[in-house]
């Protein structure tokens, strides 16, 4: 089950229950997919007063909870893999990883969520590219619109 960060909510009385960062109506995925198209932090925080670095921080770790779950989806198929994603059952027992790689996309997302930056995960894996940190975080923004919280499933 994925606990909301600090700063995430998910109500049903804003945007049909979507989770957002808390006192606003920003969206986690939205969040999500400004990073996915290479905008900086920097930039976010400068667009859209509303967030904050703690809050993009959340947005990531979120992301990181429901790639996570990525294997008990009733149809995982259904989520669309980004290019550089792939699933293999023998690798990484099964959970989206990067390319050519046994990083998985949570491992990727959960470092961010931590604060190391693009710089640094670059220099500490030089296998991978900026473009695979951005999939990584596109597969979450995926799954973040996708997900749906444990007591509107029944």
């Amino acid at each position: 089950m994925v606990e909301l960060p600090e700063r995430i909510v998910m109500d049903p009385e804003i945007l049909e229950g979507r989770p957002v960062l808390k006192g606003t109506t920003i969206l986690v995925k939205f969040v999500l997919d400004r990073l996915a198209a290479g905008e900086s932090a920097t930039d976010l925080l400068r667009t859209h007063p509303g967030t904050s670095r703690e809050g993009i921080l959340d947005c990531l770790y979120f992301a990181s909870q429901v790639v996570s779950e990525y294997r008990s989806l009733p149809d995982p198929g259904s989520i669309p893999l980004p290019a550089r994603i792939a699933v293999s059952p023998e690798i990484v027992f099964g959970k989206p990883r990067i390319e050519h790689t046994r990083l998985a996309v949570e491992l990727i997302l959960e470092m961010l969520s931590g604060g190391q930056t693009e710089a640094e995960m670059l220099h500490n894996y030089p296998r991978i590219a900026r473009a695979d940190l951005l999939a990584c975080i596109r597969l979450g923004a995926l799954m973040v619109r996708a997900h749906k919280p444990a007591a509107t499933l029944a």
